[in-house]
């Protein structure tokens, strides 16, 4: 090792790929990757609070919506974030900075989460103004392309695995703890108080939004001048291989491979695909299949995520190091994609009875166990009638203030389905978990080294875009094939387009290699 005017020279790997920074400034944009990461967690823990309870708020809004209504309010984040996602990235590119457009996105989000808290007192139909706050928050999105360029560009090639991962795992952690704090909120109960001279509803469901809200502002907060410092070592790497190699031999550069580049939007898109089937119907299926009461199905769903993000959290933590052993491509494939095609042979509704009707037994939410204390003098007698004083008013009161539980009518397919069992949705979504994590993380990776160093910005907001464009189809096809065809379409489908992507890759397996180790191979050949 050897210095030059006060810079050290650092041989990161085995082939010397030397990068010179002095230890102030390594200091310096490692902090600032460190406070990439935070807003990485606080991002997704934002937008996984309010992940759950996404449907049952509908329904209060407006009882007569259904899934397929469900699937347009999920559908409004991702449109956002397609549209933003490109124009951000460009724009980091024609600005050298991601600091003033990070503020910017997440007072935009900032924004997106006070008006879903604010939809009681926003004028009919509120449904619509849902699905502008949805795509609002999926405009601020864009944010996600700002992160990712900036770690490529503030790591060398051989950090960046890691800091991805690093990111991802962050990630992964907010929506770990996102939807414990929906459930911790189920206390505040569905109808919650009115506050304000707005008469602002505060519940279950407006606390979390603005809690989001929240998290979203301390972003801001980190992105100012006085905390947030950038960095660009993608460049810094570039110029001095370049330099290390003049004296060698006039290297020809490898072109970028747009096959490789169009597989890797390919891949995380699909990855999208599955996630957004956790999303759109993960609560939905569990008042169905299982019977739960819109309180019961977000309080269950949000431990179960919970837990099934732990174990993304350490897929993702696991992922550098399975990389570096097997290389990116095979962990992208058969950690990734495999998995997820083996989860989804669970769901699938092999034998046993249909799922409950909501027309064949009159069940009554948790809720309303507080309702049954509206009058002291109801008796229980060993047939399980009931008596009240006042019976016609009463049970009006009842009926009015709760919902049949199970599966709806209108979707027939119930009647000859078998229902899902839980230990079949937990035993999926757990091994679905894990291989998201490594096929979302490693596909990030591969297409970031065969970018190279320049036109991060723009390339990373495409590569989004395609996994929003997933997101907006997603939701639309699994509740409408959900409502109309059931479980055995829904999955099957899931299934198939695995299973395509996966022969897929395997086909154009060479056009995955990142560009630094074409050229690596192209120099020691000769």
């Amino acid at each position: 090792m050897s210095t030059r005017s006060g810079y050290m020279w650092q041989n990161d790997d085995k082939k010397s790929t030397a990068i010179y920074e002095t230890p102030a400034e390594k200091q310096q944009r490692r902090l600032s990757l460190i406070i990439i990461n935070v807003v990485g967690f606080l991002s997704s823990l934002g937008y996984s609070i309010v992940l759950t309870g996404a449907y049952p708020y509908l329904l209060q809004i407006d009882p007569e919506s259904d899934k397929r209504f469900l699937g347009w309010v999920v559908a409004a984040n991702p449109i956002g974030q397609l549209l933003s996602a490109p124009i951000v990235g460009w724009l980091s590119n024609r600005m050298g900075s991601v600091r003033w457009l990070c503020i910017v996105t997440n007072l935009l989000s900032s924004s997106g989460f006070i008006i879903y808290a604010s939809l009681s007192t926003l004028p009919q139909p509120q449904v619509l103004w849902m699905i502008v706050s949805r795509f609002v928050v999926g405009l601020a999105a864009g944010s996600l392309t700002l992160c990712i360029t900036y770690i490529s560009k503030a790591t060398t090639s051989k950090e960046r695995t890691t800091f991805i991962s690093i990111n991802a795992f962050a990630q992964a952690l907010g929506f770990i703890i996102g939807p414990v704090i929906q459930s911790s909120l189920v206390g505040i109960g569905q109808e919650g108080v009115l506050f304000g001279a707005l008469d602002m509803r505060w519940n279950m469901y407006t606390a979390a939004a603005w809690i989001s809200a929240a998290l979203a502002l301390v972003a801001v907060f980190l992105f100012l001048p006085c905390v947030f410092t950038e960095f660009n070592m993608a460049e810094k790497e570039a110029h001095w291989v370049q330099m290390r190699n003049i004296n060698r031999r006039q290297e020809e550069p490898v072109k970028r491979d747009i096959i490789g580049i169009g597989m890797c939007i390919a891949n995380f898109a699909t990855a999208g695909f599955i996630l957004i089937l956790v999303e759109t119907l993960a609560t939905p299926i569990t008042m169905d299949q299982l019977a739960y009461s819109d309180v019961e199905a977000v309080e269950k769903v949000g431990i179960v995520l919970s837990i099934g993000c732990v174990l993304t959290a350490l897929a993702f933590a696991s992922s550098s190091a399975i990389a570096r052993r097997i290389t990116e491509r095979k962990t992208m494939l058969f950690c990734g994609m495999l998995p997820m095609i083996i989860s989804h042979f669970f769901v699938l509704p092999y034998a046993g009875p249909t799922p409950l009707m909501q027309n064949s037994t009159f069940f009554l939410q948790i809720s309303t166990d507080q309702l049954l204390d509206i009058n002291e003098n109801v008796t229980f007698f060993e047939n399980t009638t009931l008596l009240f004083e006042n019976y016609d008013e009463e049970v009006e009161l009842l009926y009015n203030a709760t919902r049949p539980l199970g599966c709806p009518m209108s979707q027939e397919w119930c009647l000859y389905t078998p229902a899902l069992h839980e230990w079949q949705l937990v035993t999926c979504f757990f091994i679905t978990a894990i291989g998201y994590a490594f096929c979302a993380t490693m596909s990030t990776s591969i297409m970031t080294q065969l970018l190279g160093p320049k036109d991060q910005g723009t390339w990373t907001g495409i590569y989004l875009a395609g996994g929003c464009l997933s997101r907006i189809l997603g939701p639309i096809y699994l509740s409408t094939v959900y409502t109309a065809y059931g479980t055995w379409m829904t999955f099957g489908s899931i299934i198939g387009l695995l299973i395509v992507v996966f022969a897929v890759n395997l086909l154009l397996f060479r056009h995955l290699i990142p560009l630094q180790k074409r050229g690596e191979k192209m120099f020691d050949s000769e």
